[in-house]
């Protein structure tokens, strides 16, 4: 399951994560920004779900997004969610 919630108030993030069973599980962190990136995401999805595991999240600038389709592809072959 992935959920990323870049530059979001803190509550509206963490009401998320309410009801959803994360343990055990693999959390892949991504979103497009402008220039925030991942912001403080990560650290705060891994407070949130102590029991996943936290991949390699990748943050894709607004403006790139058109452009990006291979960084894309190299990062879900680097987290090994595609071949």
């Amino acid at each position: 399951m992935a959920i990323l919630i870049g530059g979001y108030d803190t509550q509206v993030g963490c009401n998320v994560f309410v009801g959803i069973r994360f343990s055990g599980k693999n959390v892949v962190p991504f979103c497009t920004h402008e220039g925030s990136c991942l912001g403080r995401s990560v650290t705060d999805i891994t407070k949130l779900c102590p029991q996943s595991t936290i991949l390699d999240g990748l943050a894709v600038r607004g403006r790139d997004v058109k452009n990006a389709q291979n960084e894309v592809s190299k990062w879900l072959r680097k987290i090994t969610l595609t071949e």
